[in-house]
């Protein structure tokens, strides 16, 4: 949970109860003392890693909100002064209905304001989203501002039912249920332009070669000074019993808890004899694969007339910026290991020295000739995949959440790429499962399972790239040679393993040994692990 920025009270600030006042002190005591910390403590916040000189409520967003509220509009400026745009509704409320009526505390907690006052993320009161909801179907629209771009929004609202309940701010946006049938997520970061999600789903819907997507009902719009901009998107509610993440940590608990009872795990690790509830999951795996094919199946169909959509090769130019990128991003992870190797915990020692001394090997993966990596095609790409972006139906899967990469500016994440990226970002992520699963476990059972999983989690890779590879035989987005297919994979799983260390040093320390021990493999590869096995 995020932890919420520290809240002493401004004596200088008096509301008396008068929320609806939202005095100019107020305002400029939220630039100067509150905001950039709130910020920095809030998941939806992209720029962490980047110095924040400012940050300024700029405008407001009319419209028909509580007297209490105000939906501003915050500049970020950077130290380096380049400037983004987040939305930012605030509202004014009592320490009652700080208690009784806004949800998601304590992220949605901004600051507290004299001895029982507190400013909050609008976003949490109930009544501010009804206003939200009220210009999404047509009728609380003001000029100026928000605006519904979709057909028969107003009758799709009444149906679905006018309650609603934040379900989560611990996400890059923010995720709402409206009613029982429909989920309104919205988008932080101003973004002028296309949304890339809804752009994604739109055009697989009209395509409808890829049904495993949410039914998508229409978007609020926002003209500002940036020009337009798409500020949340309504989706039906697709039922599941959780997503792909959920689903496979319950499994490996589940499969640790019968190895731990039967004094089977020895078994497991050298037969791969998996319980029940493990195998079950590596069965959905190959599902999962198959069905990450045909989504990739459904991105790369030709003669559609949108330029957007339409493959492109992959050229030996395009290799040679792969190589060059990714190589920057290793010599940048080796620079930190070497620089901050101490701050780590001593356990991790072997494993620094391991990734330090293997740098040739490292750096060897991205020498091959560009030739060598020729073929296929490049491709729109869901761009962010791993296992929280399926929901699992218990029988199917439905892939959500096609926005890219959150680092990358909306130009970038409507470009074309190597669709084995997405293949990439799905084969780490049994890994982080099966580490997760493990960081849950008493250090005794950590380690005698900890190959068990390692074990597991390779054997779900195996599992999807067979269905993958199923599910795309013959196609044309991907090479013809299977060697080609590993070079191209080896690289994407490298630049994607380099990447989560240097996240994990900088956010989440103590799990960066879950990448780490992902780049050592790359260093002493396993030849059978990739298409060899299938």
């Amino acid at each position: 949970m995020t932890d919420s920025p520290e809240t002493n009270g401004n004596p200088g600030i008096n509301l008396s109860g008068r929320a609806a006042d939202w005095p100019e002190a107020l305002v400029r005591h939220l630039e100067s003392q509150v905001l950039i910390e709130y910020f920095r403590s809030s998941r939806w916040f992209g720029g962490k890693r980047r110095a924040v000189q400012q940050v300024r409520l700029t405008c407001e967003v009319p419209g028909p909100w509580p007297a209490e509220t105000r939906f501003f509009l915050a500049e970020v400026v950077y130290a380096d002064f380049e400037r983004e745009m987040y939305l930012m509704p605030l509202a004014v409320v009592s320490k009652v209905r700080l208690e009784h009526e806004v949800e998601g505390r304590p992220a949605t907690m901004v600051t507290e304001v004299g001895s029982d006052d507190f400013v909050v993320d609008a976003l949490g009161l109930p009544a501010f989203r009804a206003a939200l909801l009220a210009v999404l179907n047509g009728a609380g629209g003001v000029d100026g501002g928000l605006w519904p771009a979709g057909e028969g929004l107003a009758t799709v609202l009444a149906k679905g039912g006018e309650e609603s309940r934040l379900m989560s701010v611990e996400q890059s946006n923010a995720s709402i249920a409206v009613g029982s049938r429909l989920w309104l997520k919205v988008y932080r970061k101003l973004e002028p332009g296309l949304q890339v999600e809804v752009e994604m789903m739109d055009y697989l819907h009209q395509s409808g070669a890829f049904p495993h997507v949410p039914p998508v009902h229409g978007s609020l719009k926002l003209t500002s000074e940036q020009g337009d901009s798409t500020v949340a998107v309504l989706m039906e509610k697709v039922g599941h019993v959780g997503d792909g993440w959920a689903s496979a940590l319950t499994c490996l608990a589940a499969g640790f808890d019968e190895l731990m009872a039967s004094d089977a795990a020895r078994a497991a690790k050298t037969e791969r004899a998996f319980p029940l509830p493990m195998r079950r999951f590596l069965a959905r795996a190959r599902q999962l694969g198959g069905r990450t094919g045909e989504l990739h199946g459904a991105l790369a169909v030709s003669g559609t007339g949108n330029q957007a959509f339409t493959p492109e090769p992959w050229t030996a130019e395009d290799t040679l910026e792969l190589q060059e990128t990714t190589h920057l991003t290793v010599t940048r992870l080796l620079a930190s290991l070497e620089d901050g190797a101490t701050s780590l915990p001593e356990e991790w020692a072997p494993l620094v020295h391991e990734v330090l001394a293997g740098r040739e090997a490292l750096l060897g993966i991205l020498d091959r000739p560009a030739a060598a990596l020729v073929g296929g095609q490049k491709i729109r790409i869901h761009g962010d995949l791993h296992l929280a972006q399926v929901l699992d139906m218990a029988e199917d899967f439905v892939f959500i959440d096609f926005e890219g990469e959150p680092v990358l500016t909306m130009i970038e994440r409507r470009g074309k790429r190597l669709p084995l990226k997405d293949v990439a970002g799905m084969l780490r992520s049994f890994h982080y499962a099966a580490a997760a699963a493990l960081k849950g476990r008493p250090c005794e059972e950590r380690a005698m399972l900890s190959e068990v999983a390692e074990a597991w989690a390779a054997e779900a890779g195996r599992a999807f790239l067979a269905g993958y590879r199923e599910a795309t035989c013959g196609a044309n987005f991907l090479p013809e040679s299977s060697l080609a297919f590993d070079a191209q994979l080896a690289i994407l799983l490298l630049e994607k393993a380099a990447a989560e260390v240097q996240y994990e040093l900088s956010y989440r320390p103590f799990w960066a040994d879950i990448p780490l021990r992902a780049v050592c493999s790359l260093i002493n590869p396993d030849e059978t692990a990739l298409s060899n096995s299938l």
